[in-house]
């Protein structure tokens, strides 16, 4: 009687085929994983970004004056003074003592007046609208929050020594 067996070729091309296959699956197990994480950390980063907008938007919102100070931008509102500071690359909110990190990797934090403020001579200080600029996963994202100011609030900034020159 004769047994019928592979031959080693056989046997080595086989084991090199399988190898390859398992290679390759780990390859494409690791590319999926390094892709959820990417996403993950993307998810992560626009949800920093969208807290601190509805931050920024709700002490604005909340203010009756915004206005620049010093380094930072300052929103008075009627249960206390807000702060917003850049430093070492963090957005930074100063609130009744406490400090907040709302977002790192901040590259800008720019208060800006819109031309009719400069145009009627309202307070010099006083800004309507914040822009932050963010690295998110190697891209720069912007984005601006406004202050819209009522025609009574524009009057209590001249009444209370603001020069108005018309």
């Amino acid at each position: 009687m004769r047994y019928r067996a592979f031959t080693l070729l056989e046997v080595t091309v086989a084991l090199l085929l399988t190898s390859l296959l398992v290679v390759l699956s780990y390859g494409i197990v690791g590319g999926f994983s390094r892709s959820a994480d990417a996403v993950r950390r993307l998810h992560d980063g626009s949800e920093d970004l969208r807290t601190t907008q509805q931050a920024i938007t709700a002490d604005m919102d909340a203010a009756s004056r915004c206005s620049l100070d010093g380094d930072g931008i300052v929103c008075d509102r009627p249960d206390g003074r807000v702060r917003y500071i850049r430093t070492e690359g963090k957005l930074l909110r100063e609130r009744h003592g406490d400090v907040d990190t709302l977002l790192r990797r901040v590259t800008g934090l720019h208060p800006a007046r819109s031309a009719e403020m400069d145009r009627t001579g309202v307070d010099p200080t006083l800004i309507d609208r914040i822009a932050v600029s963010s690295l998110l996963e190697g891209d720069t994202i912007h984005f601006v929050v406004y202050k819209w100011y009522d025609a009574r609030t524009l009057v209590e900034v001249f009444d209370n020594g603001s020069p108005a020159t018309r």
